[in-house]
């Protein structure tokens, strides 16, 4: 018996595992060594891809031993064998239809979709994506924010009865379907762990921007770094240090000295 089992991590990875300009912590790399060392389940809950993780951290699936929230909740992602376990998506008709109509109302945003395990984004219109099934879209500004908030604004407005929308950086506004979200993966994996023989788990979440706060409503215990919004500092518990210092390490800190 470890000391953290029946313990499950789910991490956000940019803006909270992940340091300035995406670099690897170490101190983070070792507190989860001891972690899962010690009967833990770490796994990470991000917007990104598992093709685009591979590129920025190679190293993701040897630290995750739970299954990967991805695609901020449109893919779960086993790891250790390198497999699907659950995916959602919106029809690629209805996607394009919503592009279009945000792009014709908001010209200077670029496009991203998501099919599949692609990217396709830059110049793009949405009748050139291929594929009838988006796992997300996307529309970004680098330099205008206020113009991404009123483009958010307008898609819950119009869309909202239909999709998730939120930022997941201040710069880009993301576009899933209703039954995508990282909060509405977290049950799907206690179950799959309790299913493969671990146990009854406890989720301890951990993120710092508007596509976290799902999975940090719905978590068993929600923690933030010290850089995240307003609106998720509201629903956690006392801020952990800041990103670039080793959040992650924090909170496995915080569990051994406070939580068993």
């Amino acid at each position: 018996m470890g000391i953290f089992d029946g313990i499950l991590i789910l991490s956000d990875f940019d803006g909270t595992f992940a340091g300035e300009g995406g670099r690897i912590i170490d101190r983070n790399i070792s507190a989860i060594e001891y972690f899962r060392a010690n009967g833990g389940h770490f796994s990470f809950s991000t917007g990104r891809l598992p093709s685009v993780m591979s590129r920025i951290f190679p190293d993701f699936r040897t630290v995750s031993n739970a299954p990967l929230i991805m695609c901020n909740g449109a893919l779960v992602y086993e790891p250790s064998e390198g497999k699907i376990l659950r995916e959602s998506w919106f029809d690629g008709a209805s996607g394009r239809k919503m592009a279009d109509d945000v792009l014709s109302r908001f010209p200077s945003m670029s496009l991203a979709v998501y099919p599949d395990d692609m990217e396709y984004h830059g110049k793009i219109k949405p009748e050139d994506v291929p594929g009838d099934r988006w796992h997300k879209a996307r529309f970004n500004r680098d330099d205008d924010p206020q113009l991404v908030s009123d483009c958010r604004d307008y898609l819950l407005r119009n869309y909202g009865d239909s999709y998730n929308i939120f930022r997941s950086w201040y710069n880009v506004v993301e576009i899933v379907d209703k039954s995508s979200a990282k909060g509405n993966c977290i049950d799907f994996i206690k179950k799959y762990l309790k299913n493969g023989g671990c146990g009854e788990m406890t989720a301890f979440c951990i993120g710092d921007y508007e596509n976290d706060i799902d999975m940090l409503k719905r978590a068993d215990y929600a923690f933030c770094p010290s850089n995240a919004i307003d609106e998720v500092k509201a629903l956690c518990q006392p801020p952990l240090c800041h990103h670039d210092r080793g959040a992650v390490a924090d909170l496995i800190e915080t569990i051994r000295n406070s939580y068993i």
